[in-house]
């Protein structure tokens, strides 16, 4: 299991910084399986803006620095492809742990 507690303040700061409004880990992480030289993380994002250019240049950029900060390779899906039927992940949604929440900030 990976412990993402000391990285909580840093990462509100990069949520902020890239107009994320919810940020939730799931997958191996945090699990027992995780394995600290193969092991990804998995993340679920909803980004604040939806215009293409700006929601293109966040989402990689706010990867970058994920993995920056991290240090370790990070795979991130948008909070709309988990209601997109096609998809079927139901499951994950019950996996999600939430780490940040500024939907409610001003």
């Amino acid at each position: 299991m990976f412990d993402i507690r000391p990285y909580q303040l840093e990462l509100a700061k990069l949520c902020k910084r890239y107009g994320v409004r919810e940020l939730a880990l799931f997958g191996s992480a945090l699990r027992d399986d995780f394995d600290v030289v193969h092991s990804d993380l998995d993340f679920v994002v909803d980004f604040a803006f939806q215009e293409s250019e700006s929601y293109a240049i966040a989402y990689f950029e706010f990867i970058e620095q994920l993995e920056a900060l991290l240090g370790y390779p990070v795979d991130i899906i948008s909070q709309d492809a988990l209601r997109n039927p096609y998809l079927n992940l139901p499951r994950l949604e019950q996996d999600l742990r939430q780490l940040v929440d500024v939907s409610n900030e001003d």
